[in-house]
C-alpha cells in the first residue's frame, strides 16, 4: 500500500528437525518499505533461548515466548530465529507484529508490543 503506514502481522511456522534444531526466517518488506515491530515465539518450551539476527547482524538472544524488540527490517533484509536442543518434532511459530511504513528511513517505532497469554490445564 504505497504512501500509507499499515499494521503488520507476519507469522511463520517451523518444526524442530531430527537433531532438535529449529530455524525460522521472515523475509522483509518490498521495495521502499520498512517494517518495525516485536517478535514473539510460540510452541517451544518457556525460556528456550533463540538467537535472532537480521541479515549478517546478530541481535543476541530472546527467550520464548518473548516478546522482544523492537526490530527494524529494511527492503531485502531477512529476520532469522534459531534454537537448538528442542524435542524432535516440536512445532514453533514466530510472530512479527508492528507497522509497515512507506519509506526506507522509517521513524522510530513507538507502537504496541505483542503480549503472550498461555492457559495450562484448562477445561
Amino acid at each position: 500500500m504505497p504512501g500509507v503506514s499499515v499494521q503488520l502481522y507476519q507469522t511463520l511456522g517451523a518444526t524442530a528437525d531430527s537433531t532438535g534444531n529449529c530455524t525460522m526466517k521472515i523475509n522483509g518488506p518490498g521495495f521502499g518499505r520498512t517494517w518495525q515491530g516485536t517478535v514473539t515465539i510460540l510452541g517451544s518450551p518457556q525460556g528456550t533461548e533463540w538467537t535472532i539476527s537480521i541479515g549478517a547482524q546478530s541481535f543476541g538472544q530472546i527467550y520464548a515466548p518473548g516478546p522482544a524488540g523492537p526490530y527494524q527490517l529494511l527492503t531485502g533484509q531477512t529476520l532469522q530465529l534459531s534454537a537448538s536442543g528442542l524435542a524432535v518434532g516440536t512445532k514453533c511459530t514466530a510472530i512479527f507484529s508492528g507497522v509497515d511504513d512507506p519509506k526506507e528511513a522509517a521513524t522510530p517505532y513507538t507502537g504496541p508490543t505483542i503480549t503472550t497469554s498461555v492457559t495450562l490445564g484448562g477445561p
